[in-house]
């Protein structure tokens, strides 16, 4: 795998630079911009425009943004550097919205599980067994598969699909191969998605922040079997043998 660096200038100013592969830049930015709660929706964006070979990503923003102070970069994860430190009011400027339950199926969280086997879907993930995979699913039908180096940059890369192509994150499902810690699981909070299924599992803290939020969460998903840890209340049109249920 190769590790890439873009540099993501707001409105001219330096503002990150996110480490990931070198496909879908501009999705891995608009989801990271959403996540960050910097944007709500892509009409925030006047422009986005990446070129540099992929070095260089320009967003120009609606609205202005406050001043912002100079910094050193900061070494957030394997995914981000902070290069400038963002007004407090402005990147909570957008209100978290309510979450609400969605009815799914079993049978679709077994299809994304089987799907993560596929080579020919996700030829990355099975050659080297060392990236990160993220799917997301409306009403059973899986409509993006990501990979990338980091599981933050997956994700954010399938939000970001999601906005520019006006997708309703709040009636999907987003799969992830990525261990759920807390960070992940604010970023589908900031993106109002009810449901996430991990083939890993997740901490305390993201368990806690899930229910508070209304989340559905299921991991451990395999083939064979699979654990829901929180149910938002959503309702089962199948049941399977090899499901287990925390809560």
């Amino acid at each position: 795998m190769i590790e890439h660096q873009v540099r993501v200038y707001l409105n001219g100013l330096l503002t990150y630079i996110l480490t990931s592969t070198l496909d879908r830049l501009p999705e891995l930015v608009i989801g990271h911009l959403r996540t960050e709660r910097i944007i709500r929706s892509i009409d925030d964006v006047d422009d986005i425009r990446v070129d540099n070979g992929g070095r260089s990503a320009y967003v120009t923003l609606h609205e202005h943004m406050p001043d912002r102070a100079e910094a050193q970069p900061e070494r957030c994860s394997t995914s981000e550097s902070k290069i400038c430190t963002l007004s407090n009011v402005y990147r909570t400027r957008f209100p978290l919205e309510p979450i609400r339950s969605i009815p799914y199926e079993l049978s679709w969280i077994f299809h994304l599980a089987d799907t993560l086997g596929d080579e020919h879907l996700l030829p990355l993930y099975g050659l080297t067994h060392n990236s990160h995979c993220c799917m997301l699913m409306r009403e059973g039908e899986i409509l993006l598969r990501i990979e990338d180096v980091g599981r933050h940059n997956a994700l954010d890369k399938v939000i970001g699909w999601a906005l520019m192509n006006r997708v309703a994150l709040n009636q999907c499902i987003v799969f992830t191969t990525g261990r759920l810690a807390e960070d992940m699981v604010q970023k589908v909070v900031a993106a109002g998605i009810p449901v996430m299924v991990t083939k890993a599992m997740p901490t305390d803290q993201a368990i806690q922040l899930a229910l508070r939020h209304n989340i559905s969460v299921i991991c451990a998903a395999h083939s064979d079997g699979l654990k829901i840890l929180t149910n938002s209340g959503a309702a089962f049109d199948s049941e399977a043998p090899a499901v287990s249920k925390a809560i």
